[in-house]
């Protein structure tokens, strides 16, 4: 599954370079819908790695363009993941923005 949506996820940042930020939008939801069924493992490394990096693009996107943002589930799973040691400094300066999102 982490394959399938990497091509995905992949398009929605070729779409956001192309200033297609609606459309990528769009595609980086439908990395999280293949990310939410249920046989995913979604605390797999490659999993894991894909939601982070799809949930903190579709929540930039999705505050530019004033839509809702990513499921409470989703941005709960990435915190978690986000908070074990060895997460890139990139992804952990999203932590406070998660942690308001889910209002902790």
């Amino acid at each position: 599954m982490a394959l399938r949506g990497s091509r995905r996820y992949g398009r929605a940042c070729r779409l956001l370079e192309a200033g297609r930020k609606a459309e990528a939008l769009r595609e980086a939801r439908a990395v999280l819908e293949l990310l939410a069924r249920p046989y995913v493992i979604r605390t797999n490394p490659p999993e894991a790695s894909l939601l982070a990096g799809t949930t903190i693009l579709l929540e930039s996107l999705a505050y530019e363009l004033q839509e809702p943002g990513a499921s409470e589930r989703d941005l709960s799973d990435v915190l978690c993941g986000l908070r074990q040691p060895g997460t890139s400094p990139d992804w952990a300066a999203w932590i406070p923005y998660l942690e308001s999102r889910l209002g902790l």
